[in-house]
């Protein structure tokens, strides 16, 4: 714990220092950051610990570093309003603007609700909505009234779908895996290996998110939100 006290002092000092003192604040920063690093390295696992690393991060304008773990804070702590705010400022100012392919972003659109909530949140409309399904089942059968029927199918529907959503989300976690550039200037290959021609001319920047689709030795074969696919090395990216 005193390693964490010490980071979170450092984190907290260097802040302070970043208008009128840059080079102590990026020293300080960078204290932090180390401090943070090993604790999560020794396999501390917590999402105040994964937050205050990806602010740390994102200081040190490493904003490939602080998507990764702001998204790993995500994890464990999904409702945390300043960590999304902290996250959509990483977005804003990574270099690549890669737009979500055509399906995908009208999906998105259409189940804003499914991708823009936590499991947890949808698991609790969802168990809400059963119990009350079954309280308006005993008022339609004592009062009869149809407003109890009505009240029924779209206590139903919303169960039915928050249920679907926590079992996609539960699928998609353990045979998904996601991950985020960490490296500037990175080349996208055809093939695994040094010399590899490049799928396509743009270089990516750090904080491009993506799919891993495969993996071979030293390189990972991934899916951009466009839908462009390619390899890159593994030391240039880092899995969520």
């Amino acid at each position: 714990m005193e390693v964490f006290y010490q980071a979170q002092r450092a984190y907290e000092q260097g802040a302070q220092l970043t208008s009128k003192d840059p080079n102590e604040a990026e020293r300080l920063l960078r204290e932090a950051s180390n401090g943070f690093q090993a604790l999560v390295d020794d396999g501390t696992v917590n999402g105040q610990l994964y937050y205050d690393l990806a602010n740390t991060y994102l200081r040190l304008k490493e904003v490939g570093r602080a998507i990764l773990y702001y998204r790993k804070a995500e994890q464990l702590i999904p409702g945390d309003t300043r960590l999304k705010e902290g996250l959509r400022v990483a977005r804003s100012i990574r270099r690549n603007d890669i737009p979500v392919a055509g399906q995908t972003a009208l999906a998105h659109a259409l189940l804003f609700w499914h991708y823009g909530s936590s499991v947890r949140g949808r698991a609790t409309v969802g168990i809400v909505a059963y119990v009350l399904f079954w309280a308006a089942a005993i008022g339609a059968t004592v009062v009869g009234h149809g407003v109890w029927r009505y009240a029924l199918v779209v206590l139903a529907i919303v169960w039915v779908a928050m249920g679907v959503s926590v079992a996609v989300s539960a699928y998609e976690g353990g045979h998904t895996q996601e991950g985020v550039i960490v490296g500037d200037d990175v080349v996208v290959s055809k093939d695994p290996g040094i010399g590899s021609s490049p799928e396509f001319e743009e270089k990516l920047y750090q904080g491009v998110e993506f799919e891993l689709l495969d993996r071979k030795s030293q390189w990972y074969f991934i899916q951009l939100p466009n839908g462009k696919s390619g390899w890159v090395p593994r030391e240039a990216a880092a899995l969520i």
